[in-house]
């Protein structure tokens, strides 16, 4: 089994979505014999090495690439009156 990058991505992509719906879950990446696990730790190491694998054949595999300036930090929403 050789080195299938749009495979690749299409995994972390899956895994990177899932860890973001559900943070408390574990995800187990396989290639081959190895295995990584994942947790919402270790999201942004996922996320960098997704960027990596989108570098090489993101156009080919027809996912979105994940910037690391897309990403925003949401709060808490303002509550607030304009008088006039």
């Amino acid at each position: 089994m050789s080195y299938d990058c749009p495979e690749q991505l299409a995994e972390l992509y899956d895994a990177i979505h899932e860890l973001i719906a559900k943070p408390a879950q574990v995800v187990k990446i396989r290639h081959k014999e190895r295995e990584v696990q994942y947790t919402a730790a270790n999201l942004d190491a996922m996320m960098n090495l997704y960027r990596v694998h989108w570098n090489n054949c993101g156009a080919e595999a027809g996912l979105p690439p994940l910037d690391a300036t897309a990403a925003v930090m949401r709060g808490r929403p303002v509550w607030g009156r304009f008088c006039v």
